[in-house]
């Protein structure tokens, strides 16, 4: 798949300053990371009282950081 037209890579580094490839894809006319980040636990709802605003954070600069740009932020997913 990394051949297909609609891929392209990006090189990121982490925190530890190792670095690896994130391969991109569209998504209509956006390109987003292939790996994506679910924001479910982030707020209190259905699945127990999330992890706190200074968490939440915390832990989506880190994956912004890290190369993803696929943030699932479904409505379902707010009190």
């Amino acid at each position: 798949m990394a051949n297909s037209p609609s891929a392209q890579t990006t090189q990121a580094r982490d925190s530890s300053g190792q670095s690896y490839i994130i391969c991109k894809r569209k998504l209509g006319k956006l390109k987003v990371s292939e790996l994506g980040f679910g924001c479910m636990r982030n707020s209190p709802g259905h699945c127990g009282p999330g992890m706190g605003r200074a968490i939440s954070i915390r832990v989506i600069r880190d994956a912004y950081d890290r190369g993803i740009r696929f943030f699932d932020t479904a409505g379902v997913y707010d009190p």
